[in-house]
Formats: structure tokens, C-alpha cells, sequence
């Protein structure tokens, strides 16, 4: 099992999602092949399929490697981060080899 932290990018565009928002709350990754940016994209999401960002693009060839080879991948928020200030972070605890 690998275990890596990071936080998730481009979040200041969804900020009225990160305040429904705790830690140790699960997170669904879905890979979006079709990005325009980046083809090994993986958008992030709440259980209720809110978008939130998208998994830090120097990760994302490892994670989106290990998606489309099959590896169980989790994500869990880590720390929300800012509270109380204009813009909010979510920092992230991705494992692979763990569903």
C-alpha cells in the first residue's frame, strides 16, 4: 500500500462545497480521460457526486496509472483548510492498494 498527500487542485472554483466538508470524509475518484489539459486527469468528488477539483496534475500519471491497471484507489479529506477566509483548501490522503 502506498499512501500519499496532497491537496486538491483547482478547488477555488468549488468553493461552496468545501464547507459541507469534514475530515475523514471519503471522496470518489473518476478518471477523465477526455480532459483538455490533461488526459491523465481524475476529477474528485463528494458522495453526492459534487465535483471538487481534480487530483494535483504531478500525481496524476501515477494515480490514473494505477486506476486503469485496477489498483484500488481511496481518497479521504485530510484537513480543510482556510476556514474563515475567502478561499479554502482541502488537503487529501490518497491510498492506492486500498479500496
Amino acid at each position: 500500500m502506498q499512501e500519499i498527500n496532497s491537496k486538491i487542485a483547482g478547488i477555488s472554483f468549488n468553493q461552496d462545497v468545501i464547507s459541507t466538508l469534514n475530515a475523514g470524509d471519503e471522496l470518489l475518484l473518476e478518471r477523465d480521460p477526455k480532459n483538455k489539459f490533461d488526459r491523465n486527469a481524475i476529477k474528485i468528488l463528494t458522495n453526492e457526486k459534487k465535483h471538487l477539483g481534480f487530483v494535483n496534475r504531478k500525481l496524476a500519471f501515477d494515480v490514473a496509472l494505477a486506476m486503469d491497471s485496477g489498483v484500488p484507489v481511496s481518497c479521504i479529506v485530510a484537513q480543510v483548510t482556510g476556514l474563515g477566509f475567502k478561499t479554502q483548501g482541502v488537503n487529501i490522503q490518497l491510498k492506492l492498494g486500498v479500496a
